[in-house]
């Protein structure tokens, strides 16, 4: 069975967590869930140890840091490792959601893929509560498409790929290694 780990950022999202957490889940059942924390302030953190996600912190407790502003600060380039050679690792934003499923993956793993090729679309909703909760990411069905922007390369096979270099914001990358972009297009929903 394909291995797949999750690194999410997070800095005060409590609005996002539990369902951006069960959106994966509910993709790949035996996903590794990592939670990269700024040190947040809210219920962020104790959301995630609820669904038994691990929690790596970084930065500094008096002040947060931008990720984008220097490629050391972003835990995207660094935090996945210690991961297991040959597993995929799936590296986002915490409002940031993957449209692909452990069958679509592991055919990609069968054709040699190395990075999963995307599409990226601002999600448009209809919330009235500050804790979404009125809103269901499964029913969102509105969105404008962006293709500089968020159209990034966040699902890769350690292994074949050595180093990602993300730049600002995940939204470049130079990954260095054996890399075979996926032929399929993949939707990355920005919520």
């Amino acid at each position: 069975m394909i291995k797949i780990s999750l690194f999410l950022l997070c800095w005060n999202e409590e609005a996002y967590i539990q369902k951006t957490i069960e959106y994966y889940k509910n993709r790949f059942s035996n996903i590794k869930i990592t939670i990269l924390d700024n040190y947040s302030t809210d219920n962020s953190i104790k959301i995630a140890k609820q669904y038994g996600a691990e929690i790596i912190q970084w930065g500094y407790k008096d002040k947060v840091i931008l990720p984008h502003k220097k490629l050391e600060d972003n835990p995207h380039n660094y935090a996945w490792k210690n991961e297991c050679e040959n597993t995929w690792i799936l590296t986002c934003d915490m409002d940031e959601l993957l449209d692909i499923n452990l069958k679509q993956l592991e055919k990609e793993d069968n054709l040699g893929t190395t990075i999963i090729n995307t599409n990226g679309y601002e999600v448009i909703g209809n919330s009235q509560k500050s804790d979404l909760s009125d809103i269901s990411f499964y029913d969102l069905d509105k969105g404008l498409y962006d293709t500089q922007y968020l159209s990034k390369r966040i699902l890769f096979k350690k292994g074949p790929i050595k180093e990602i270099n993300y730049g600002n914001g995940q939204h470049q990358c130079n990954p260095i290694g054996n890399i075979i972009y996926s032929k399929n297009i993949y939707m990355i929903y920005h919520v």
